[in-house]
């Protein structure tokens, strides 16, 4: 794995443990919770199937379905969501502004996750 995309894995992990802290601090639905750290795990798992061929051997097409999932739901959130969907009882102080600059935050960061996930699904399916 070349050094850039190392940063990004640990970049990845520390905005993962932040969403974490924030779900825990602001009392946020815990399946809500549990998708985040599913689908965050995921996603490093395809990044790190990538690079590293045993961990692509243990791949296999189900393994795919997954991704389409996770697409859904986060574009579902990126797009429609609301704070109240997360399940914040506590909900911070943002205005629409923040929170468009949040949503478009969270989607830049993992650009490269799904895009790396969709070159291992591509070998995977052998297009």
């Amino acid at each position: 794995m070349p050094w850039w995309m190392t940063l990004y894995v640990v970049f990845f992990v520390l905005i993962l443990i932040s969403n974490t802290i924030l779900h825990i601090k602001y009392k946020a639905k815990k399946k809500i919770l549990i998708y985040e750290i599913f689908s965050a795990l995921y996603l490093l798992t395809m990044i790190f199937a990538y690079w590293y061929p045993p961990v692509f051997e243990l791949l296999n097409v189900y393994s795919i379905i997954p991704f389409f999932i996770i697409l859904g739901i986060d574009f579902y959130f990126s797009i429609w969501g609301k704070l109240e969907d997360i399940g914040f009882r506590e909900i911070p102080d943002l205005g629409k502004k923040e929170l468009d600059t949040a949503k478009a935050f969270s989607l830049i960061i993992a650009s490269p996750a799904y895009i790396i996930s969709i070159l291992v699904i591509m070998y995977i399916i052998k297009i």
